[in-house]
């Protein structure tokens, strides 16, 4: 631990494996224990990021495998800590039986490596046991929830980064003339004037900036469920955010996805030139709806583990906290239709659960089949919530600083595209769960 805090070794979680993609339950790395108290090692890892790599002395892969007799599935993997290096006798570093056997290339990201792993093909690969026997995946999942986090933060910055970029290139860019201006001695105005490119850019601002809110957010919480001198407060804390980290990462994945696929927009043809940057920000941003679990495993976890399973207790305590938000804003002098329509968004959350959960019960999969639309829906629902407290703010600040209305009118507008533009989304997104399983029913062999 000590060379990791300072910097001079990293690590990596080494989880999945070529046959097993997202099944943890389905990875073969062995681990054979010796009586040294250390485990040898044999397997293979793919798609493990910056595990070799020339930057630091070591890198240290947590990796899944099962201890030889284990049970089968997810209750059979332990965690265990297998450096690239490994002490030897006088301290100096060894090779410890990591070899690198594939480099991905990829679509995006293409400043970090992804690796394909091979350990132990000496029979020389050591690691040591992370926490107990077989109790691996809830160690992993330690590090696995912050990590998404991250991922909600890399998408925000993606997207965020591309809408600054194209804000500046449309206010430069001077092409055509104001829509009914039919005199051609007049000159071209930037792409700013044209309400179309203010519709594209208002969306990113939406998108980028309620995405950065909600993933504070999750912040905040994780931060409360740590350090909260209050149990209280950090049971609450810790509930809240094991239901919000799903959407914090998987939000910012997707709707960043859409905001910079119009920022490559507004730049035209020179958006998908490489000699502008928005195409590589987009395909960076591909990378983050896969990282640390797809998307579609986001929305399962929401639905199944985190709604249904806890007879949706968690979300019945978060609409209480977006019930305080509605009645905060209202007090603050904040448009009244926005609070009501987020009140209904709530509303057509709890009837839907209460239906999905019935459905749970005499048949599991049809109640399953629709958790990535529920995930876009709950995501949607909290992104408004978020853009409800920062209208919040922004009519408070304004009383206090008017000065600051160019400033506080944008974030109003946003807002207002938030409640008019995306909400409106939640009841198209509750009548696809409620009744759309022609997915479902579809044979695969008839595609």
């Amino acid at each position: 631990m000590a060379p990791m805090l300072d910097g001079r070794w990293t690590g990596t979680m080494a989880l999945t494996e070529p046959q097993a993609g997202s099944s943890l339950a389905d990875i073969t790395t062995k681990a054979t224990p010796h009586a040294d108290g250390r485990y040898r090692i044999r397997g293979s890892k793919i798609f493990i990021s910056g595990s070799d790599h020339g930057l630091t002395d070591n890198v240290v892969n947590m990796t899944l495998a099962r201890i030889e007799g284990a049970p089968a599935g997810t209750g059979g993997i332990s965690l265990f800590a297998v450096p690239m290096r490994r002490p030897g006798p006088d301290g100096t570093l060894v090779d410890n039986d990591v070899t690198v056997a594939q480099a991905i290339h990829k679509i995006g990201w293409r400043g970090l490596p992804s690796l394909a792993l091979s350990l132990g093909e000496a029979d020389d690969c050591h690691g040591w046991l992370v926490g107990t026997e077989h109790r691996g995946l809830a160690c992993m999942f330690q590090m696995m929830n912050e990590a998404r986090i991250m991922i909600g933060l890399n998408g925000v910055s993606t997207a965020s980064v591309a809408y600054h970029e194209s804000l500046a290139y449309a206010r430069g860019r001077p092409q055509g003339r104001r829509l009914g201006d039919k005199n051609p001695s007049h000159p071209p105005v930037p792409l700013t004037a044209h309400a179309d490119v203010r519709r594209m850019l208002l969306r990113q601002k939406v998108i980028v900036e309620g995405g950065l809110s909600l993933v504070m957010q999750a912040a905040r919480w994780a931060d409360e469920a740590a350090h909260a001198q209050d149990e209280r407060i950090r049971t609450d804390a810790a509930m809240l955010l094991d239901l919000i980290t799903p959407m914090a990462k998987s939000f910012p994945a997707e709707r960043g996805f859409d905001a910079n696929a119009l920022a490559l927009q507004i730049h035209g043809g020179y958006g998908y030139s490489s000699e502008y940057s928005p195409e590589a920000w987009l395909r960076d941003q591909k990378l983050n709806s896969i990282h640390e679990g797809t998307t579609g495993i986001q929305a399962l976890d929401l639905l199944g583990r985190k709604t249904l399973r806890d007879g949706g207790r968690s979300l019945t305590r978060l609409a209480e906290v977006m019930g305080a938000t509605i009645a905060d804003a209202a007090e603050a002098g904040v448009s009244p239709r926005w609070g009501e329509a987020l009140g209904d968004a709530i509303g057509t959350v709890s009837g839907l659960v209460g239906e999905l959960g019935k459905r749970a019960v005499t048949d599991p999969a049809d109640a399953m089949a629709p958790a990535t639309d529920f995930l876009d829906l709950m995501s949607t629902v909290v992104v408004a919530w978020q853009w409800l407290r920062q209208a919040t703010a922004a009519h408070r600040r304004l009383q206090r600083v008017p000065a600051d209305e160019p400033f506080v009118s944008a974030k109003l507008a946003a807002a207002e595209h938030m409640f008019d533009a995306e909400l409106p989304r939640v009841s198209v997104l509750a009548h696809r769960c409620r009744h759309d399983r022609s997915y479902a029913r579809l044979d695969p062999d008839c595609l």
